[in-house]
């Protein structure tokens, strides 16, 4: 089976960081800026890390070129893993009984 390729959009809008973060830019800076304030502006500059439930819809869109997209999986993994252990699942189901 061949590789999976890049969403071609997404290798566009959204970056992998070095600890394996997903950032992305910040709407609202490309037009209409006369009526909105110095201050908006400079808020709306740099980058937005994506919160870690719309971070696991893009590690299979985005890849980095030098590690591929084990970075990206291995980011989703541990939470998961982490509730298992911690037995958030387990432990609901137990108090009800």
């Amino acid at each position: 089976m061949p590789k999976m390729k890049t969403h071609s959009g997404a290798k566009k809008r959204f970056k992998i960081t070095g600890s394996g973060k997903i950032t992305r830019r910040k709407a609202g800076l490309n037009h209409i800026l006369e009526k909105k304030s110095p201050k908006t502006k400079r808020h709306l500059e740099g980058d937005h890390v994506l919160a870690p439930g719309d971070a696991h819809l893009e590690i299979l869109a985005v890849e980095r070129p030098d590690r591929g997209t084990q970075i990206a999986a291995q980011q989703v993994e541990p939470e998961v893993a982490g509730r298992d252990r911690i037995g958030l699942f387990g432990d609901q189901q137990a108090a009800r009984l």
